[in-house]
């Protein structure tokens, strides 16, 4: 079954699409990255996937993107792991306790920050995640997207997730090799805080959004596997 979940926060109307199994007890909330969306081919596998293995997923478009309202031009990282809780919270209040979170870039950055600052988080899928922002503003000035205001580059300063991440544990990270936005080296330098239970898989031939669909095929089956270990530990 497939339920749309609309959430209004504060000046910001949120969609989401949550796909709900009869038989799990547990829910992962996917979130995407900078400039995707819920819909996106990466997000609309990964429900597949995770539907036809058994586990709830809420996907959801931050706003400014799909469904959701806002300008992209106005996001930031506080807005977005605003989103993520408000979500996370839904999910607490309305379907289950047992929950972790998958994020893709941008995604797989504020589902990492939400799992240090709420314990209620069970664990995590990282994929392609950046661990700092510096030379983002150079590197997004070179793609075809959007303009984001100055406001995303000041409020992304206040995040340290190195300092953060220390000591959390049940992370899985997964990164292409070739990913030419986020080098493989901040996903190295992430999990080498992390405690155990942890996880580093680095798809050689993989990109930033994971396009060729055998190497997105291994990561979502790779994720699958992760959460049911996970899971089963509670």
């Amino acid at each position: 079954m497939i339920e749309k979940i609309v959430i209004n926060l504060k000046d910001r109307k949120l969609v989401g699409l949550l796909h709900e199994t009869s038989s799990s007890p547990f829910c992962v909330i996917a979130s995407h990255g900078l400039f995707s969306s819920k819909d996106s081919e990466k997000f609309s596998e990964i429900a597949e996937s995770f539907s036809a293995h058994g586990f709830n997923l809420l996907r959801f478009d931050h706003s400014g993107c799909g469904e959701s309202s806002g300008r992209i031009e106005e996001t930031t990282v506080t807005k977005r792991l605003e989103e993520l809780t408000a979500f996370f919270q839904w999910t607490w209040n309305n379907l289950t306790k047992a929950i972790a979170l998958l994020g893709s870039s941008m995604g797989a950055f504020i589902s990492l920050v939400l799992a240090c600052r709420d314990p209620r988080v069970m664990g995590a899928v990282g994929i392609a995640t950046p661990a700092y922002f510096r030379g983002a503003k150079e590197r997004l000035l070179n793609e075809d997207e959007p303009t984001l205001n100055e406001e995303f580059f000041i409020d992304a300063k206040r995040y340290n997730l190195l300092k953060e991440i220390k000591g959390l544990k049940n992370v899985f990270l997964i990164h292409g090799g070739k990913d030419e936005l986020v080098p493989v080296e901040q996903a190295e330098e992430i999990y080498g805080l992390l405690e155990e239970p942890k996880r580093l898989l680095i798809l050689p031939e993989g990109d930033h959004r994971l396009s060729d669909p055998s190497i997105r095929k291994q990561a979502i089956e790779s994720s699958i596997d992760w959460f049911r270990l996970i899971f089963k530990k509670q």
